[in-house]
């Protein structure tokens, strides 16, 4: 759930147990706080944040512009995020799309393998890419990082 003073809001929680918290910037200044109810004994929880493509991104072919702007986008907010700490910081190599379907094993247009829904592409692809057509709009695109 949101919680505010005024105000809980439920988070929908996917089968894969993700959620999405908004960035609104009402929920700021009401000094949100996300609270999870746990099921299980917390030392058996595992959380983790990761940063997705806004869904508004999500379609099944992009432009060399598109992944570019995508890239550009992961790689200000890693290096943003650690500021004067960035050697503790993961550098993006790539971006990773992942699709909905799990054992998706399908060769790009531009001889790209998507391997059981995945598909990355690294930073020397997208220095040469002129773009890609996906079989579907991914589930989702995040950074590929390595640290």
């Amino acid at each position: 759930d949101i919680v505010t003073d005024k105000q809980t809001m439920t988070l929908d929680v996917s089968k894969e147990g993700r959620f999405t918290v908004p960035t609104e910037r009402a929920l700021k200044l009401a000094n949100a706080y996300v609270r999870i109810d746990l099921k299980e004994a917390a030392n058996l929880c595992d959380m983790s944040v990761q940063l997705e493509t806004q869904p508004s991104y999500l379609k099944p072919h992009y432009t060399v512009e598109e992944l570019n702007f995508l890239y550009a986008q992961y790689e200000a907010f890693f290096n943003e995020m650690g500021s004067f700490l960035s050697f503790l910081m993961p550098s993006v190599t790539g971006l990773m799309i992942q699709f909905n379907d799990e054992n998706l094993d399908y060769i790009t247009p531009e001889g790209l393998p998507i391997n059981n829904g995945v598909l990355q592409l690294n930073e020397d692809w997208l220095k040469d890419a002129k773009g890609i057509t996906l079989p579907e709009a991914p589930l989702r695109i995040t950074a590929l990082a390595s640290s």
